[in-house]
């Protein structure tokens, strides 16, 4: 994050990650300048250029990469591929025998290694200018698991904390983690992850905690600094 900033050094930033972290890690996009001249981002999976117009970054703009930084996305493209093939059998051996990897390949390959929790795919760009915040939500839908794709246990309060396998659908009951509370203009809010079943204004839902049941209040989807 912060490209714009004095200073940006998102290669410093990644090689100190992974010295302290220990962890596979590699970039999939590079910056299009840096600081004051920070413009936009070079995708490393599709090798497109991506600039964010707009009076608030808002449209994502395509275009081919820069031939002046040709050779620098290859590299860099050349160092993911690199990365996750060390944790990836079927890309390694695409890259072994020297075979071209396409961007589906590539992606497919970077999905793998995330949902097996052996690699972590690194995102650039400036929150405050609304730069590069597009596609980290797309690899959020690209690269990290489905819920239906990990298993999730909870602990059955009723029958001595035996542990129950939960199928993540709505059609099971209610199993939902309450994150976090704050107090605003609303009154308290609770923030609520849900794992299993639905929840709807007027149900009543258990506090495992305390025994007692709650009664749920009008939602507010929350924007920014207001909710609605």
């Amino acid at each position: 994050n912060k490209l714009d900033r004095m200073g940006a050094d998102p290669w410093k930033v990644l090689n100190q990650a992974r010295a302290k972290l220990r962890h596979q890690s590699a970039a999939v996009q590079v910056p299009i300048g840096l600081e004051e001249e920070f413009e936009g981002l070079v995708d490393l999976v599709e090798l497109k250029a991506l600039k964010f117009e707009g009076g608030s970054g808002q449209e994502v703009v395509t275009s081919d990469v820069p031939s002046n930084m040709q050779d620098f996305v290859m590299d860099k493209r050349r160092e993911l591929i690199e990365v996750v093939s060390e944790v990836d059998d079927q890309l390694a051996e695409a890259f072994l025998n020297d075979e071209p990897i396409t961007a589906n390949e590539l992606k497919a390959a970077i999905r793998r290694a995330t949902v097996a929790r052996k690699f972590i795919p690194v995102y650039m760009g400036s929150a405050f200018k609304n730069k590069g915040v597009q596609p980290l939500l797309n690899g959020v839908l690209d690269y990290l698991p489905c819920p239906l794709e990990v298993e999730n246990i909870a602990l059955d309060q009723n029958k001595s904390e035996e542990k129950v396998s939960l199928s993540g659908t709505p059609a099971g009951p209610l199993v939902a983690l309450a994150f976090k509370l704050e107090e605003g203009r609303f009154g308290q809010l609770t923030y609520l992850r849900i794992y299993e079943g639905v929840i709807r204004k007027g149900d009543f839902i258990q506090n495992v905690n305390t025994g007692k049941k709650i009664k749920v209040r009008p939602r507010l989807n929350p924007k920014s600094q207001q909710g609605r």
